[in-house]
């Protein structure tokens, strides 16, 4: 992991804040870095000090229980964030983002289907990073 400035990661590159305790989205993350994304995109646990303080920075609603991408000045949750953590892939993955034209409430629905349940969809346990991959950690 890199230690990095707070305000430097935020000008320079694009975050993903996920639930470093849950199985399935450790798999996602897992299945992100397969996809061979930008070297824009770094990874930081929901459950750390820099997911907290980035959470309070971009004023994250309290209780959001979602995956969070911040890019710029925004925050993007659940569907919309996945369609545009998906775009910053370089595989056929990102075109999955011309989906994202389906109105939110029905994505959005599909999203907390899954995340209702991502506890019991996968008990991954974690893997070890190789150094390619660390560089897209931080925290």
């Amino acid at each position: 992991m890199q230690e990095v400035s707070v305000d430097r990661l935020m000008k320079e590159k694009k975050i993903v804040i996920y639930d470093g305790e849950c199985g399935f989205c450790n798999a996602s993350v897992r299945f992100i870095l397969n996809q061979k994304p930008s070297d824009i995109i770094r990874f930081v646990s929901h459950q750390s000090e820099l997911g907290t303080e980035l959470r309070n920075r971009y004023h994250v609603t309290e209780g959001v229980d979602s995956i969070i991408f911040l890019a710029g000045n925004q925050y993007y949750v659940k569907s919309k964030a996945i369609f545009l953590i998906l775009e910053q892939t370089n595989t056929a993955w990102k075109y999955l983002n011309f989906f994202k034209f389906i109105p939110a409430i029905i994505s959005d629905f599909c999203y907390d289907v899954i995340a209702r349940n991502r506890h019991r969809i996968n008990d991954y346990t974690c893997q070890i990073l190789t150094e390619e991959e660390k560089v897209y950690f931080v925290g």
